[in-house]
């Protein structure tokens, strides 16, 4: 992230209970310099999706999750996909007796934006914009639009 160049982690991670864990650990990676702000949004929103992954996708052991997480002055943008059958965007509501389906939920809060793109694999990705989170004191400022 230093001089604007992206900084870029990719991980491979078995269809496991232990895969939200090890995305969470390559967020990591990135340091300090994302922001507090961020980097708990980023944190919560890929656990989500790596956890969606893993419950939702008919997946085996066998399977890999590749989370791909890129990192500018400007946003934090994470994808994970995985070869799962995929899901359409507006497609489920959530069942107010269930204990989970927030996910979608907090991506539509937490992200600046979100998309899926369907097909095998199935990718779901976030954008986080940094100015919108970083305040004084958190990583990289923005000033006139620039990075400062």
């Amino acid at each position: 992230m230093h001089n604007g160049a992206p900084t870029e982690v990719r991980v491979r991670v078995p269809a496991d209970s232990r895969a939200p864990g090890s995305a969470r650990r390559a967020l990591t990676e990135l340091g300090p310099e994302l922001g507090d702000d961020v980097s708990e949004r980023a944190t919560l929103l890929v656990s989500e999706l790596v956890t969606n992954s893993v419950r939702h996708a008919a997946l085996t052991g066998d399977d890999m999750i590749e989370v791909q997480i890129q990192a500018t002055p400007w946003h934090l943008t994470v994808e994970v996909a995985d070869p799962g059958p995929g899901f359409r965007r507006e497609g489920r509501s959530r069942d107010e007796r269930s204990d989970g389906g927030f996910g979608m939920v907090l991506l539509a809060e937490l992200a600046s934006r979100w998309g899926v793109e369907p097909g095998v694999p199935t990718r779901v990705w976030f954008r986080i914009d940094r100015a919108r989170w970083l305040g004084e004191g958190h990583g990289v400022g923005l000033v006139g639009g620039h990075a400062g």
